[in-house]
């Protein structure tokens, strides 16, 4: 595990599943996308150790996706997602591609813009040179 990912296990409550929260910082060189592998296998590890588990994945991925979204949607009636997915940041770049990628494979869901009080998905960095959308949070179906 990279030293630049947290993932806590919280212990399961009454006869609710167990909750698993990762959070990420992924630095913006291009040279830390071959980590997103890692991260990957780390995921699905915890997911097949853990199966049934509330999974929340959240962070700085320092990365731009636009508006994809993740193409396992849920049944949407029993879960709170929107859809379709909509954003304000409409740039996406490689790593997003990459990230959406191992979210899918991962079996987990976008929440950003498609979740009540971020539709659409609000900017999460704002500089004078510009804003985007770099910190995305992804959920197991099991939690929505």
């Amino acid at each position: 595990m990279k030293p630049y990912w947290i993932i806590t296990l919280h212990p399961q409550i009454s006869h609710r599943p167990p909750l698993i929260v990762a959070n990420v910082y992924v630095p913006p060189l291009r040279s830390h996308d071959s980590d997103l592998e890692e991260l990957k296998q780390d995921i699905q590890l915890i997911l097949t150790d853990y199966p049934g588990s509330h999974f929340l994945l959240g962070g700085d991925f320092n990365a731009r996706i636009g508006d994809m979204e993740t193409t396992n949607p849920p049944d949407p009636s029993v879960n709170a997602l929107l859809s379709p997915r909509t954003a304000m940041d409409s740039k996406s770049n490689p790593r997003g591609r990459l990230i959406i990628s191992m979210a899918e494979e991962c079996g987990l869901n976008l929440l950003n813009g498609r979740i009540a009080g971020d539709i659409p998905s609000h900017f999460t960095f704002v500089s004078p040179l510009g804003k985007s959308t770099i910190d995305l949070i992804f959920a197991s179906t099991s939690i929505l």
